[in-house]
């Protein structure tokens, strides 16, 4: 048997979905999603009562020349103005787990 006359032509199909050229495919990265802010309830008398530090005007890494956490977080979420609306809305507070007392 002589194997150079052997017929080495592939079968004709069509494939179920076209290849995409390489510069043409989505590029696909690989970031963690970002969780949502953890709500603290707060109980009404103690935020009456207590000296509550509740937002990044109180805190000592908070620069308010600059409206910038000197540790790099975002604030606008922990602000004045933002925790005292949260509240009156749900009776829950963002407390910054990083917060210095001043």
């Amino acid at each position: 048997m002589n194997l150079s006359k052997r017929n080495n032509t592939r079968p004709d199909f069509t494939p179920l979905r076209p290849e995409i050229p390489h510069e043409k495919r989505p590029k696909i990265i690989n970031q963690p999603e970002r969780r949502s802010i953890i709500l603290d309830g707060v109980n009404p008398r103690d935020l009456r009562e207590l000296s509550l530090i509740y937002c990044c005007e109180q805190c000592s890494y908070f620069s308010h020349s600059l409206k910038k956490c000197a540790m790099g977080f975002r604030f606008e979420k922990h602000t004045r103005e933002n925790q005292l609306r949260l509240y009156d809305l749900t009776g829950k507070m963002a407390l910054c787990r990083s917060q210095e007392i001043d």
